[in-house]
């Protein structure tokens, strides 16, 4: 009897301290979004889909059109900022081309064919900014991250590298939030690159390529060779923003070390801080977030991330009592995504320079 109830304790235990590691990783990424996104578009759009979720639960796939319409667009067209160029083009084609252009995917479509014949296709990195949240749900019995996180990009980034880079931010952080070490999380990632969202072979070949370096010991001769800052540049194309994300996270011990440094190399561009924050908050925890310095450039929008994480991560059983993990956060939220919403417009209608201080 006194060995069967040990064992249970043992379990007890074990489950509690996986729960709290979940919990802190999920508070983690979110925060760390916030702090990496200097210029405010981001992190709003991230709690959009965030409500979003809340609202729609396990059936949030079925209508992503509406969380264009409801939700982003909405915010948008009533003050929104930093979207992005890709994102402008998007609401602009359906407001011209209302006869011919009937939702979201097929203006994305279009201008991703249109442009991707010029030097400068649409291939930035604002669909993984928002998105890389998705992996904050852990289980939707209706559709799996890869499928989610696809659905949501091609709202405005119909290019199969913002989808797969996406795809890939979203296993990142999916497996940090489920207990796996930064080398596990980075395998998992490696393993998720699919060849049929590049269409091609060698496009997913590209991808790998980015992903292995890390892969290999700290101190390898290969990896400092393939690993450094002069290998990156600055731009917001998702793969230069990628890459850089990945080198900062994987390099740097510390949160504020992670962030500080991915900053100074962007400069004032939303590009690769807004992933450095999102990943490293997952890999580091909410605590070193918390107490961040870069975190208090937006201290007026704590309140509601936190609020909104409160209820993202409410429940104590997130395993059942033979530790599988249950579908936590969607199924079984608290949901006061009204109030959520009234503050987030509140904060929006804000001007930038407030924002910013």
């Amino acid at each position: 009897m006194s060995e069967i109830s040990s064992t249970e304790e043992k379990q007890a235990v074990e489950v509690a301290d996986m729960n709290n590691l979940i919990k802190d990783r999920v508070r983690g990424l979110l925060l760390g979004l916030s702090a990496g996104d200097r210029n405010g578009g981001p992190q709003r759009l991230a709690l959009l889909l965030i409500l979003y979720m809340l609202k729609h639960k396990e059936k949030c796939h079925e209508s992503m059109e509406t969380l264009w319409s409801d939700y982003y667009q909405k915010w948008y067209r009533n003050g929104g900022f930093d979207t992005g160029v890709t994102f402008i083009q998007i609401d602009t084609a359906l407001q011209l081309n209302k006869a011919t252009i009937t939702s979201p995917y097929e203006a994305a479509k279009q201008i991703y064919e249109e442009q991707s014949k010029g030097k400068f296709p649409p291939e930035g990195i604002g669909n993984a900014h928002r998105n890389v949240v998705l992996s904050m749900t852990v289980n939707n019995p209706g559709l799996s991250l890869t499928a989610m996180a696809v659905q949501e990009s091609v709202l405005t980034h119909y290019s199969p590298k913002c989808k797969q880079i996406a795809v890939c931010c979203n296993v990142l952080c999916r497996a940090l939030i489920q207990g796996k070490t930064w080398m596990e999380a980075l395998q998992i990632m490696y393993d998720s690159v699919d060849t049929k969202l590049l269409t091609k072979e060698i496009e997913a070949m590209k991808i790998r390529e980015i992903i292995k370096p890390f892969l290999e010991p700290k101190n390898s001769l290969h990896k400092k060779n393939k690993v450094t800052p002069t290998c990156f540049k600055k731009t917001g194309w998702c793969v230069d923003a990628f890459r850089s994300a990945l080198y900062f996270v994987d390099t740097y011990t510390t949160f504020d070390e992670a962030l500080s440094h991915s900053i100074k190399f962007a400069g004032p561009s939303n590009y690769c801080p807004v992933l450095v924050g999102a990943i490293a908050g997952c890999k580091f925890g909410y605590d070193t977030v918390l107490k961040s310095k870069e975190l208090k450039h937006y201290y007026n929008l704590t309140p509601i991330l936190e609020d909104c994480l409160k209820h993202f991560v409410q429940g104590d059983a997130l395993f059942d009592k033979e530790q599988n993990l249950k579908s936590i956060t969607l199924l079984n939220v608290l949901d006061k995504s009204g109030q959520l919403v009234a503050d987030l417009w509140l904060h929006t209608l804000q001007t930038k320079k407030q924002t910013k201080s």
